[in-house]
């Protein structure tokens, strides 16, 4: 009837709706991609089969995960692939910093901890470092074993435990695994590389005092380096803080930042409920935060460009990188106002 009714007319809308369908399925299933990896048992959660734990070093009784007595103040949460050669150095650093500002450390996050019942309590090892190993093919695994075996007596003040993902999952992945594993009151997130200086430590557990989450921020620094990089790289960076600002989040300058502090509870309801595995995972993690009106503060931060960087450098490589991450994050955004994935529910630390 439509046909003869329409004639030609009729023929060339069945070969544009054709053609929509053509484009549009392969265009949905790629911006819904990351949902769909989403729901393999994979993804580091408590469930995952592929995430396995040894625990390194461990102070005496220190047998159950539950047990309050033996949390500790502060985890370090690291997630490494192929990081066997810039990880000691990064592990050296930031113990000898503990070594001389630990105690500090520990004075300020206490102040700030809104479980004064166990934040109260003799903590015999203050600091708990994870390192989460995602599927390196290198030695990475054997390095921090034997980093640790070597300098046990010199950093008692730590336990370590290594957490392997028998699989490269990503870096989203890796920190879902570590995060909600972590045995401590805050957790650091914190790169393998010591790109950000570890004396900002002290800054972000100032800042907990009024917020339950502390980005560290490079944002200060963008207009220093703007003129050590290429036009084509500028206009990526532009492109890609105008779109969080509108998938994302309008008031956090730097998403990107691997040096971020959190609660106990607000690292455990974020990570918990995080769904993407790789890059943009942390703009996932800012928009429920904001979503449940966690508090979160940005305070700048010291950073440099460390060599050996697993990113790809090359103009068409960092083009397909921001593709993704844009693509990621409009995907976060649907799935969630689409109702595919559901918001959590969020109780803060009681204050009393």
């Amino acid at each position: 009837m439509m046909e003869l009714l329409y004639g030609d007319s009729y023929d060339a809308l069945k070969i544009l709706y054709t053609v929509i369908c053509a484009i549009s399925i392969p265009v949905l299933f790629y911006v819904f991609s990351p949902a769909l990896l989403a729901r393999s048992i994979h993804d580091g959660g408590l469930g995952d089969t592929n995430v396995k734990e040894t625990v390194l070093m461990e102070g005496e009784g220190e047998t159950s995960i539950e047990k309050e007595a033996y949390r500790s103040m502060l985890s370090f949460v690291i997630p490494a692939y192929n990081e066997e050669l810039r990880l000691p150095i990064m592990l050296n650093e930031t113990l000898s910093f503990l070594e001389k500002k630990g105690d500090e450390v520990v004075k300020t996050l206490a102040a700030a901890c809104k479980r004064k019942h166990a934040c109260g309590k003799s903590l015999n090892r203050p600091f708990e470092v994870l390192l989460i190993d995602d599927g390196s093919s290198d030695n990475t695994s054997d390095v921090f074993k034997r980093f640790v075996n070597k300098n046990k007596s010199t950093y008692s003040f730590a336990t370590f435990r290594l957490i392997r993902l028998t699989e490269n999952r990503g870096k989203g992945a890796a920190l879902k695994a570590g995060m909600i594993r972590a045995r401590s009151e805050f957790s650091l997130m914190v790169d393998a590389d010591g790109a950000t200086d570890i004396n900002d430590l002290l800054s972000l557990s100032r800042g907990m005092n009024t917020h339950q989450i502390v980005i560290g921020s490079r944002a200060h620094l963008a207009k220093k380096s703007k003129a050590k990089r290429t036009f084509v790289r500028n206009l990526l960076m532009i492109a890609f803080h105008f779109f969080v600002s509108i998938l994302c989040s309008a008031s956090i300058n730097d998403t990107q930042c691997g040096f971020k502090l959190f609660t106990r509870e607000a690292s455990y309801c974020l990570f918990s409920n995080l769904h993407l595995q790789r890059w943009a995972f942390d703009t996932e993690i800012i928009i429920l935060a904001e979503k449940l009106k966690i508090p979160m503060n940005e305070i700048g931060v010291n950073w440099q460009e460390i060599e050996g960087s697993k990113l790809d450098t090359s103009k068409f490589s960092l083009i397909v990188a921001s593709v993704g991450m844009l693509r990621d994050m409009i995907c976060v955004n649907l799935c969630y106002s689409l109702g595919i994935w559901k918001f959590p529910s969020y109780i803060s630390a009681d204050v009393s």
